[in-house]
């Protein structure tokens, strides 16, 4: 489908309160996400991860490995036309893959991403580029 054939659908579901196309909603994150600086990009994909790592629970160590899986699990998913259910790991993992399709995996980044009294916008140490 054309960019207009895009636009246009995600205007009509918008407009008529739909769930939103897959398709669609990776071409409107891909427009938003070439448009934003990296650094932008990174803190939106680590914030979406840990709200991802939130649902899960436990220890540091058990996030990132559900962490791990979940992203693993939506890379496989990701020609699906249904999106996950809203507010779902599922969910905040695909947004993540949306924004930084090369979102880390590994155990040390992933580690880094949920250290809890961190903000990862003042220190450049969480800043996974």
């Amino acid at each position: 489908m054309s960019d207009i054939g895009k636009l246009l659908q995600l205007t009509a579901v918008v407009r008529n309160r739909e769930p939103l196309p897959r398709d669609v909603a990776r071409w409107a994150l891909d427009c938003v996400a070439r448009a934003l600086p990296p650094a932008a990009r990174t803190d939106a994909r680590n914030q979406l991860l840990r709200e991802a790592a939130a649902l899960v629970g436990g220890s540091r160590w058990a996030r990132m490995r559900a962490l791990q899986t979940a992203i693993e699990d939506e890379r496989k998913q990701m020609t699906d036309p249904q999106p996950p259910p809203a507010g779902t790991v599922a969910d905040f993992v695909h947004r993540a893959l949306l924004v930084d399709p090369a979102c880390p995996t590994s155990e040390s980044q992933l580690l880094r991403v949920l250290a809890d009294d961190l903000d990862a916008s003042e220190d450049p140490a969480t800043n996974l580029q």
